[in-house]
């Protein structure tokens, strides 16, 4: 293996706690190099969430869950594996269409588990062992029915090049056998477009190594085309796909190399003469013009929106390798600006991810030693000065790095799949602190206020973990408040509803945190059962200005309608506090008051 890709393991894989790699593991040799595109040139941090069973409900999904097609809806028929075999997680679709119960599946091993999933020939596990991702073509019958599901298999490793877990994902592609067409099984290829998949890219790449005096990557993220996918299924997305790999290919020049990167991007290289300066003016041109392209499948009108990132050999790197992820970490970046555009690479944006893998591991690092803190912020009662809630921060100083802001750290944990780990972490910690804090007679009253982020208020599991844990502790639901960021509701507002009514028949009470801020819609007021609404500081802050005080008037007639309670957020001088009383607002919370504090600061 060439030098200039073993050295690629930095990227994410420092991102990934280690776990006794009993079952599978890379060989005996700790020392065992990677294979090409693991590392820099995978820059992204897979998140567990990316397999989550939520999506947009549409008649396709209806007919999905009467025993239609199962190819349809917005479910992926997916499953994850830790290292010695044993399944942690399955999407509620796979187990849908095997007929399975969820109890059945968790904490049972791949192997006696592989026929019920519809895998039969387990030589797969060869391909994970050498190569670190695999492909499986199985075929099964679904009420009498022959189904063909391909499944591939991704592996994440650890920092010893050991692995950590394996991803499955099934693609049903029953339509493409039907109709004839050639399905690629050779592990180099995309199954769907016949294109070199990531890993072929990288292998393409390694032998042209030596043959190349200038290349060009470009990213291409076609964005839009998960919408499709949710709301007409695998099916129709498929062929917008095949569409565009034939637009690719049409165009394509000799020195040219296209590869189906993941389900939704594409990478074209093109070196040597097709790199010309003359030649990548051209395409920047094409790709600018081509930034949204319509398809029309089946009598319908699909748009596609794309972001494209491009990097230049050897100007932004001298590792054609490497070049394709620096073209990725620019099209990333194109996301951000204001007016969608083709992205160049610039150093700043390896920075970046260099800066966030050494976070994520400084945050495991935290997690392992419990150093992230959780801090209380009192909430009062200004009628009778009485402490009511006490909100819950986290808070974190690391020994190198100095103080992490909280909305760094849930970037990180969220971007290197530790979320929930950090998540249940500090709900314990809450919950313990809250149950020594009551004890002090001035707090007996109070409740605890829990932030939750809106990964734990979709994650079907949370509630049921929160429900244990208060009873364990020895606490009732109806002692702890909920808060939830306005900006939750952005998306999947129906199914945001359903997961917070849930939480109010548990018991718990529902405060719409930062109410203002960003969303700013009167319809969550209307259509969410909510317990109280914290008034963004913003608000607080110019409450001398006619509008806002207005506006406070308003949200606090219609609290008192629906016998709702008002909180005032950062409340920082004394005639803020009286005119926010004077309005009607009599919780207040803000340094003028207090500041957040340790538990042991209000234990006596």
């Amino acid at each position: 293996m060439n030098k200039k890709f073993t050295d690629r393991t930095m990227d994410v894989s420092s991102a990934f706690s280690p776990s006794d790699p009993e079952f599978l593991r890379v060989g005996n040799d700790s020392g065992r190099s990677l294979p090409p595109g693991y590392g820099v040139a995978a820059p992204f941090f897979w998140n567990a969430h990316s397999f989550s069973d939520e999506g947009i409900s549409s008649p396709v999904n209806d007919a999905g869950a009467q025993g239609h097609r199962f190819g349809d809806g917005t479910e992926k028929m997916s499953f994850r594996f830790d290292s010695r075999g044993f399944i942690d997680y399955i999407s509620r679709k796979t187990l849908r269409v095997f007929h399975l119960q969820e109890e059945d599946i968790i904490g049972k091993n791949i192997i006696e588990l592989s026929k019920p999933l519809g895998i039969r020939d387990l030589g797969f596990f060869d391909e994970l062992w050498h190569d670190f991702r695999a492909q499986h073509l199985t075929e099964i019958l679904i009420d009498n029915n022959k189904r063909w599901i391909l499944w591939n298999f991704e592996t994440q490793l650890n920092p010893d090049a050991t692995i950590n877990c394996v991803i499955a994902t099934g693609h049903e592609i029953t339509d493409f056998v039907q109709q004839g067409s050639h399905v690629v099984q050779e592990k180099n290829r995309d199954f769907l477009t016949g294109l070199w998949n990531r890993q072929g890219l990288y292998e393409q790449l390694f032998r042209l190594e030596n043959d190349v005096s200038k290349a060009v990557s470009f990213f291409i993220d076609c964005w839009s085309l998960s919408k499709i996918t949710d709301y007409y299924g695998y099916h129709v997305s498929d062929e917008v796909v095949l569409l565009m790999a034939k637009e690719f290919q049409k165009i394509s020049e000799k020195d040219w190399i296209i590869a189906r990167y993941s389900e939704s991007t594409f990478v074209v290289v093109c070196f040597n003469m097709s790199a010309s300066q003359t030649k990548i003016d051209r395409m920047l041109e094409e790709f600018a013009i081509n930034l949204t392209s319509f398809y029309t499948i089946r009598e319908m009108r699909f748009q596609i929106d794309k972001r494209i990132g491009y990097a230049m050999y050897p100007e932004d790197s001298r590792d054609l390798g490497k070049l394709v992820s620096c073209s990725s970490l620019a099209m990333k970046e194109s996301i951000h600006q204001d007016q969608v555009s083709v992205k160049r690479y610039q150093r700043y944006m390896s920075e970046a991810l260099e800066q966030n893998v050494l976070y994520a591991g400084k945050l495991r690092e935290a997690l392992d030693r419990q150093e992230i803190e959780v801090f209380f912020q009192k909430i009062i009662d200004v009628g009778n000065d009485e402490v009511v809630y006490f909100e819950e921060l986290a808070r974190w100083n690391d020994r190198q790095l100095g103080y992490i802001s909280p909305k760094t750290m849930f970037t990180i944990a969220k971007e290197s799949n530790m979320l929930d780990r950090l998540e249940r972490y500090l709900t314990e910690k809450a919950l313990d602190a809250i149950c020594q804090v009551t004890q002090e007679r001035e707090y007996r009253k109070a409740k605890l206020s829990l932030n939750i982020t809106p990964a734990s208020l979709l994650d079907p599991h949370f509630l049921a973990y929160l429900d244990g844990k208060v009873q364990e502790k020895g606490l009732k639901p109806e002692t702890i408040c909920i808060e939830i960021c306005e900006s939750t509701f952005v998306n999947s507002l129906d199914l945001c509803i359903e997961r917070i009514n849930e939480f109010r028949q548990h018991g718990y009470s529902i405060a719409i945190d930062d109410f203002g801020r960003e969303y700013s819609s009167l319809a969550i007021l209307e259509n969410v059962s909510f317990d109280i609404i914290k008034i963004d500081a913003l608000f607080v802050a110019k409450i001398s200005d006619p509008k806002n005080q207005e506006i406070i008037k308003m949200i606090c007639r219609i609290a008192q309608i629906a016998s709702q309670t008002i909180v005032a957020e950062g409340v920082e001088t004394m005639n803020q506090k009286n005119a926010l009383q004077q309005l009607g607002c009599f919780f207040q919370q803000g340094y003028f008051f207090n500041r957040p504090q340790r538990i042991s600061s209000l234990l006596k």
